[in-house]
């Protein structure tokens, strides 16, 4: 980042945040940025910035840059993955999942073995 100065040891995480659609965008930036300068072994200067950084099929999609102290990184990176769990949970949001609709004739969608996959297909 332009302008920014870091300590000797200091490195930033990224993490990927997948959100549903419907989800206040500006909310949950607003309690990451508040809440990951306070995850375990995080380096409150730089503080961490988030950024929307696309819309797929699921949601929106941000990056959390979280700073943290290099020698604590993997305790640091779980930390901070926690509180973005934590804190998305605690909003109510669901897990983002694929939806995926199955159609076609049973018979074509059965194995060789038999399988019945009548409760996969709807109808």
């Amino acid at each position: 980042m332009p302008g920014r100065t870091f300590a000797i040891g200091d490195i930033h995480g990224d993490i990927k945040v997948q959100l549903p659609h419907g989800a206040d965008v500006h909310k949950v930036i607003a309690i990451l940025e508040e809440k990951l300068p306070k995850a375990d072994h995080a380096v409150s200067d730089p503080a961490p910035f988030i950024e929307l950084t696309g819309v797929n099929l699921a949601g929106p999609t941000l990056v959390a840059h979280s700073y943290v102290d290099s020698k604590k990184y993997p305790w640091a990176l779980n930390a901070a993955n926690l509180v973005v769990y934590d804190e998305i949970s605690k909003l109510g949001y669901p897990i983002p999942a694929q939806e995926v609709v199955v159609r076609g004739d049973r018979a074509r969608l059965a194995t060789g073995k038999g399988d019945d996959v009548g409760a996969l297909v709807q109808g």
